[in-house]
């Protein structure tokens, strides 16, 4: 007997309903994890889309760069840009529109209130 793969490439699921819901579940299940893992971290970690909008914003950002969830979401990442460093945020953005991955890396920025 030959096994059957769970998923193929065409798009559909050869599972039945059942085990798909499961499945279902166990992604928003992984999903909840990881979402409560970034919100817990004391690292600010925030993503933004290719040209530079921010899209998320965890509770240490707000409390690293003084701004709130509400005040960054679909702003430009370049309200945090140190003005020393005009030339680095452009440097990411190009780096990620490439397909590199973005290290752990210090820089500069700047707060709300700064």
């Amino acid at each position: 007997m030959e096994p059957s793969p769970a998923k193929h490439h065409g798009g559909g699921s050869r599972l039945p309903p059942a085990d798909r819901t499961l499945d279902q579940d166990t992604d928003k299940a992984r999903l909840t994890l990881l979402a409560a893992m970034v919100d817990s971290s004391d690292d600010a970690i925030f993503s933004t889309s290719i040209d530079g909008t921010i899209l998320s914003w965890n509770t240490a950002a707000q409390k690293i760069y003084g701004y709130s969830e509400a005040e960054v979401l679909g702003k430009s990442f370049l309200i945090l840009t140190h003005p020393e460093r005009p030339e680095e945020v452009n440097e990411i953005l190009e780096r990620i529109s490439n397909g590199t991955r973005i290290e752990h890396f210090e820089t500069l920025r700047v707060r709300k209130d700064k």
